[in-house]
């Protein structure tokens, strides 16, 4: 071939190699751009929420329940704080992500930086699909508010430890640490609501679709309620199932046939208690109706999901167990799920055994994207169009031991 030909060749080479590099760089670019035809995410997640006390939430009842779908048969697939919140995060069981307890080295939020996982989750996929992202209150056990946010996050006001009081803590405002004290406009999910809420407005008046994960330290102890709620279930009765402080436990676990029956005192403090996390769920449910004004305020509500969950139920007496979590009954893996939507039946009910690992898969089927391969769990779009999709017949539940 002669020169000529070959340099002709190697120019035409050249611009084909310009070309599509200019096709990707449009079609990156593109990617990068807020999708405005698509809708909108909020995620509610509160913090050792059993089904028993979700039951006193009358807004969440009246604003999404009501208007939506609840799963009756919603479960975490790890019943304690971290790895469940890993498992969301991620849409993976807790056996991969590794994260298998709210400390290191099993679990906590240094092992789930330190293997890399924050590089990969709904956060990150979301933004990179043009979603403005934004996280208040609990992320994962063990952050400290000098933690760097995470990538995938366009706006992080995390909370220290001390977000279990509700007052006197710290946040991480996108990097700045910032003290809030007692007062009764410092209280924690009362200072997540109007956070998110005025983000609500900034992204909706930027024409950017956005996900929101409101996550509150409510109900979780010590139980501290905004002063407005406080006394306002005092004469409340702690519920008693057969479950409860039973007499017969023979058919049970080793470690609970050798538990004593409770005494007296000890029922009465879980009463205090069981009080006590009804009055912190009220500025939960106070959250979520200023959340629902918000979007629909601003136009919002009819292209916005919203999502109510907790990460782990709780047991109160039940089993001769005083209180907690962390178990395979019934009251600490059966959490409330409720979801309302652009064409999500209204007041309808779902008796398919969904999991907390199908959260993030159904947030990216909701934003029109593929979840990475390592993803376990499964969209619940089929469910919420047709009640009587195929789904799962079992599911694993895991824990690290006693």
């Amino acid at each position: 071939m002669p020169d000529v030909s070959r340099s002709a060749v190697r120019r035409a080479a050249r611009a084909c190699r310009l070309i599509a590099a200019l096709v990707l760089t449009i079609a990156g670019a593109a990617h990068a751009q807020p999708a405005t035809d698509r809708p909108n995410i909020v995620f509610v997640l509160s913090d050792d929420e059993d089904r028993g006390i979700h039951a006193y939430m009358p807004r969440v009842k009246a604003l999404i329940e009501d208007q939506g779908v609840v799963f009756e048969n919603f479960f975490v697939t790890y019943p304690l704080c971290c790895p469940s919140r890993a498992s969301i995060l991620r849409g993976q069981y807790p056996h991969n992500t590794l994260v298998l307890g709210n400390l290191p080295p099993e679990g906590g939020f240094l092992t789930f930086r330190h293997l890399g996982l924050e590089a990969s989750t709904i956060a990150t996929w979301l933004q990179g699909a043009g979603y403005r992202t934004a996280l208040y209150g609990k992320y994962l056990n063990g952050y400290v508010e000098t933690d760097a946010p995470p990538p995938g996050w366009d706006e992080w006001h995390a909370a220290n430890n001390d977000g279990y009081f509700n007052v006197n803590y710290k946040l991480n405002e996108n990097g700045k640490i910032v003290a809030y004290g007692g007062a009764p406009e410092d209280y924690l999910t009362d200072v997540i609501a109007r956070k998110a809420a005025a983000h609500i407005r900034q992204f909706a008046a930027e024409g950017r679709p956005f996900f929101l994960y409101v996550a509150t330290f409510a109900p979780h102890s010590p139980y501290n309620p905004a002063p407005r709620h406080k006394g306002l279930f005092k004469d409340a009765p702690l519920p008693r199932p057969p479950s409860f402080n039973e007499d017969d436990v023979s058919d049970k676990p080793g470690f609970i046939q050798e538990l004593p029956r409770l005494n007296e005192d000890q029922i009465s403090k879980i009463t205090t208690h069981y009080r006590q996390r009804l009055e912190c769920l009220q500025a939960v449910d106070e959250l979520v109706e200023t959340l629902v004004k918000t979007l629909n305020d601003t136009g919002e509500l009819d292209r916005t999901y919203i999502v109510y969950a907790s990460d782990n139920g709780f047991h109160l007496g039940e089993h001769r167990m005083l209180e907690g979590k962390d178990t395979a009954y019934e009251q600490d893996i059966r959490v409330p799920l409720a979801i309302r939507g652009p064409d999500v039946p209204k007041g309808e009910r779902v008796n398919a055994m969904a999991l907390n690992i199908d959260l993030a898969p159904t947030f990216a089927a909701w934003a029109g994207i593929q979840p990475p391969d390592f993803v376990d769990g499964r969209s619940l779009l089929p469910l919420l169009k047709d009640r009587g999709a195929p789904w799962r017949k079992s599911f694993l539940i895991q824990r690290l031991g006693l």
